[in-house]
């Protein structure tokens, strides 16, 4: 009876995967990713989706408890609700801002902030537009892994995991590419402006931009601890806060 009961309990907390099932449901995964085969750097986590119909993916996974609050309704929000409340214009061509200049950078989160829509569904989104070489540059999210959909144009992208290697893609419009919850990442246009759409398995995946964060926090890390973590002198330290606007 007692091992019955504690089978029970097993199966309770941890979904019975199909046989095509990578593991990937299992919540809070002690690597970066669940899947510990070899992965080639360059081209293992790039999904291509060669449809001329852009579809814009979003992220569901069974482990988001471990990341969002746990609801006990059908949705999060309270109320009289219609449709309207689990509807966002926000990447409407009319509602989208205009195109960044060479280099510049357009970001719309669809986080729970701006869509109350998702609370409580450990899902968010986010569409974005890079001009010509444009940068988002090296960035994690602490709460969540993002899904990247490309758009339209050219995407170099990467991200570092924990024993420093870079995993790096060249990415067309319809790739996809995943980026692990935690670890620091980045997307580059090519040629040509560029645009992309993220899902997260959060409602609230934070965002933390690394130069920002440490250069340019409040209150200031030591100026002696950036010099000496970084080997540069005090003098760049202070030249590195200026142009971050610290």
């Amino acid at each position: 009876m007692k091992i019955e009961l504690l089978v029970f309990l097993i199966c309770s907390c941890y979904p019975i995967h199909d046989s095509y099932s990578t593991g990937l449901d299992i919540p809070c995964p002690m690597q970066e990713w669940t899947d510990l085969s070899i992965i080639n750097p360059s081209s293992e986590l790039t999904v291509p989706i060669k449809h001329s119909i852009v579809v814009l993916v979003l992220l569901v996974i069974q482990g988001v408890v471990a990341y969002d609050p746990t609801i006990t309704t059908d949705v999060g929000l309270t109320g009289t609700l219609t449709g309207e409340n689990f509807t966002s214009r926000a990447f409407e061509t009319d509602a989208l801002p205009t195109d960044p200049a060479s280099g510049g950078l357009v970001l719309v989160p669809q986080f729970v902030a701006q869509f109350p829509g998702v609370t409580g569904l450990g899902i968010s989104s986010l569409f974005f537009k890079l001009g010509t070489g444009g940068i988002v540059p090296p960035h994690l999210h602490a709460r969540a892994t993002e899904l990247f959909f490309v758009l339209s144009g050219t995407f170099h992208v990467g991200f570092v995991d924990s024993a420093n290697v870079l995993y790096s893609a060249t990415l067309q419009a319809g790739d996809q590419f995943v980026f692990p919850q935690g670890l620091v990442h980045y997307q580059q246009a090519g040629s040509s402006s560029a645009s992309g759409y993220s899902s997260f398995n959060s409602q609230n995946p934070g965002v933390t931009l690394i130069a920002s964060n440490v250069f340019a926090s409040n209150p200031a890390i030591p100026t002696e601890v950036l010099a000496g973590s970084f080997m540069i002198d005090q003098e760049t330290v202070q030249k590195i806060r200026i142009a971050l606007g610290a």
